[in-house]
């Protein structure tokens, strides 16, 4: 299953460079970028803002889904100390069992 996701995502990605490629190479024009409160103006190449303010997005959006997936750490991390804290207990129940002569070893 792992070999047919990767002979499917990596023409898909290949093909997004190409098209990326093209993309930089057929804008080579520059546009004034400027920032409202700001006096100061960059003139930057078309591709690179678009490119630059996609980046961006995918930063943003990767940190707003680990946000969002941080409670849920949490909470795992918290039943995994208490597993093993229930498999300590255990663990010390079968040997006081087995001190007592209540429990034999069946292996």
């Amino acid at each position: 299953m792992r070999v047919l996701s990767r002979l499917i995502w990596i023409p898909c990605l290949l093909g997004l460079l190409c098209v990326i490629a093209l993309f930089v190479v057929s804008n080579p024009e520059t546009v004034p970028v400027s920032l409202w409160p700001f006096a100061f103006q960059v003139t930057v190449p078309i591709w690179s803002g678009f490119l630059g303010s996609f980046g961006l997005g995918l930063l943003i959006g990767a940190i707003i889904v680990w946000l969002a997936h941080l409670p849920k750490r949490a909470r795992l991390h918290m039943t995994q100390r208490k597993l093993l804290k229930a498999q300590s207990q255990i663990a010390t129940q079968k040997q006081k069992a087995m001190d007592a002569g209540q429990l034999e070893i069946s292996e």
